[in-house]
């Protein structure tokens, strides 16, 4: 009898959750309660009083042996290998979108540039490898993760990618002062996109890009970057 009743009340807590993701995905559909969601939950934690109390409740969270076990048992069920081949195609979808990767790259380094934010990641760092626990794990899961080939070759190949993006933008760019101190005036537009398009694909930001590239930047860098993105786009999907 007990064993039923678990096995109805988990059936009923399912159709709840599903009653409940069906609801939240309707709404979400809708752009303008989106923006209404967004805006009020901004408006909500921009208090410094809310971000404090969440802070506390969740470091008192953490404390707890039981919730703390019951958390990372989750997190590790809830990564099911769906979950992750999905997670994986969405973030190749995003490194290879230039618009993504670029929001994503200026959003790191305005994070990093900050210095209250890199004082709190390097005193939560300290205060963790303090922990011989914790340094015990890191070195054992490091050491699991380099005898692994498939991750090696993975690896390999992404750090021979950034170093052939890394030369050719060098490149691109040497050729680019060539062509100004020969004296035979700006490059012709072609030529300029096409070296744009190598620079991007290197990762670097449009307004450093057109900076380098045109020489009308400074009367109007707005309009600048607007034409020297447009214009390598469409030198980029005619390639494809």
């Amino acid at each position: 009898m007990l064993r039923e009743r678990k096995v109805r009340k988990s059936s009923a807590e399912s159709r709840r959750r599903a009653r409940q993701a069906a609801s939240l995905r309707k709404t979400l559909a809708n752009p303008e309660a989106r923006a209404r969601m967004s805006a009020a939950g901004k408006k909500s934690w921009a208090a410094q009083e809310r971000r404090a109390r969440a802070s506390a409740k969740q470091k008192d969270a953490w404390t707890d042996h039981d919730v703390r076990v019951r958390r990372i048992e989750g997190i590790k069920k809830a990564w099911t290998p769906e979950r992750r081949e999905a997670q994986r195609t969405r973030m190749t979808k995003v490194m290879g979108d230039p618009e993504l990767n670029a929001r994503r790259l200026a959003g790191l380094r305005k994070a990093l540039a900050e210095p209250e934010l890199n004082a709190r990641r390097i005193a939560a760092l300290q205060k963790a490898l303090a922990d011989p626990a914790v340094r015990r794990r890191r070195i054992r899961n490091l050491k699991r993760t380099l005898s692994d080939p498939a991750i090696n070759a993975r690896r390999s190949a992404r750090l021979k990618k950034m170093w052939a993006d890394f030369y050719a933008g060098r490149a691109a760019l040497a050729e680019t002062a060539k062509t100004r101190n020969r004296g035979r005036g700006r490059p012709r537009m072609d030529e300029r996109y096409n070296r744009a398009a190598i620079l991007r694909k290197s990762g670097m930001l449009w307004r450093e890009i057109t900076r380098k590239l045109d020489p009308d930047y400074a009367k109007d860098p707005a309009a600048a970057m607007h034409r020297m993105r447009i214009g390598t786009e469409r030198r980029m999907r005619s390639r494809e």
